[in-house]
């Protein structure tokens, strides 16, 4: 049967795992980035994270497996030959995309926002998260104030926040020249006056 001794790189803690058996045997050492990573050995668990060393793997070829959350499992072989310790050093791909967010804000609230013409389902305030980084033209609408347009840089592992003041629009009132009003219904009246004596007259 097949003994393994799991060594913790940091504080050299010996672990068990199977009955131990004299054979020739050899030692593998796992080191990833970011650590933390659980380790299986021949499909067994390793009970230990690394950074650690296995001790006491049989000479031969043997499979690894190092899983991590939110990265790439790794799979892959190695040869133990005897009484020599083989350096694994992985550095694990992350399953999520370096992003940025957005978070916005608006007085008032409740404003309609578009990045690149593309709506978003919430109104303010908001935040967008996984962002792509690069460049976007955000346009922000809501009833009865000015458009806000403005073309913003997202960033890898950045928060860009924008508090935003709507202009509102001034509705121009048609305001009422009373004088000229007037001048004009007596002008009228006069001009019927007039008529009026003319006619008489005819």
């Amino acid at each position: 049967m097949t003994n393994y001794i799991s060594r913790n790189i940091e504080n050299n803690m010996i672990t068990l795992q199977e009955e131990q058996e004299e054979l020739s045997t050899g030692s593998v050492s796992f080191i990833t980035t970011p650590e933390g990573a659980d380790i299986y050995l021949d499909d067994i668990y390793q009970e230990i994270k690394t950074p650690c060393i296995v001790d006491n793997v049989p000479i031969g070829i043997h499979s690894f497996k190092l899983e991590l959350n939110d990265y790439n499992t790794i799979f892959g072989n190695i040869d133990i030959k005897e009484n020599q310790l083989i350096y694994i050093i992985i550095e694990m791909t992350s399953l999520i995309e370096n992003t940025g967010s957005l978070y916005i804000v608006t007085e008032p609230i409740g404003a309609v926002v578009y990045i690149d013409d593309v709506i978003i389902d919430d109104k303010t305030p908001l935040f967008i998260n996984n962002i792509t980084p690069t460049s976007y033209v955000i346009k922000i609408l809501l009833d009865e104030y000015e458009d806000y347009v403005k073309i913003i840089n997202i960033n890898v592992d950045e928060m860009l926040y924008l508090d935003i003041m709507l202009n509102k629009i001034e509705v121009q009132e048609s305001i009422l020249d009373y004088s000229k009003i007037t001048f004009g219904i007596l002008s009228l009246i006069g001009l019927l006056g007039m008529m009026k004596i003319i006619s008489n007259k005819i």
